[in-house]
């Protein structure tokens, strides 16, 4: 499960209002694209125009969580 508050909190580059939407927006930097992260841990990337754009997008997304230390390394992904 993840902790939607926590990740609000934390990352840049996010929208949180579960009383409208319930998982966080994560805005990739300089793109179109955005992550939808749900409490599932399930992510949902729209915007990719194709499959390099999604792991684009994921790659950034992992890279924030290790950096802001909201995913250890044992964590499955």
């Amino acid at each position: 499960r993840v902790e939607l508050e926590e990740v609000a909190l934390t990352l840049p580059n996010v929208e949180y209002e579960p009383e409208i939407f319930p998982g966080v927006v994560y805005r990739v930097r300089n793109s179109r694209m955005t992550v939808l992260i749900f409490n599932s841990g399930k992510v949902v990337v729209s915007g990719a125009k194709d499959e390099n754009d999604i792991t684009r997008a994921v790659e950034e997304l992992k890279k924030d969580l290790y950096k802001y230390e909201l995913l250890e390394e044992d964590d499955e992904w």
